[in-house]
């Protein structure tokens, strides 16, 4: 499973970050920018949240994927504008 990120769409900007009166990690914004256009979703392992029953036999959740996915999930429950 993949997902194809839109052509022009930073995977994070200085917007993103809310730390009054703190200096904004350049490091995360340097590897933001250097995320692929294609993000893998899915991998093969023995553990993890298994995608079956979106008919992915034997395929996982990436443990990567899976914290972000925690984070957006929980924004969406709380009804934030940004997570």
């Amino acid at each position: 499973m993949v997902w194809d990120r839109p052509p022009g769409t930073p995977v994070l900007a200085r917007d993103d970050f809310h730390a009054p009166q703190a200096r904004v990690p350049g490091h995360l914004l340097t590897i933001a920018h250097n995320v692929p256009k294609r993000l893998i979703l899915s991998r093969t392992r023995d553990h993890g949240i298994s995608l079956a029953p979106l008919g992915l036999n034997g395929l996982v959740l990436d443990p990567r994927t899976g914290v972000h996915i925690a984070v957006l999930a929980a924004a969406a429950r709380s009804n934030a504008d940004q997570p």
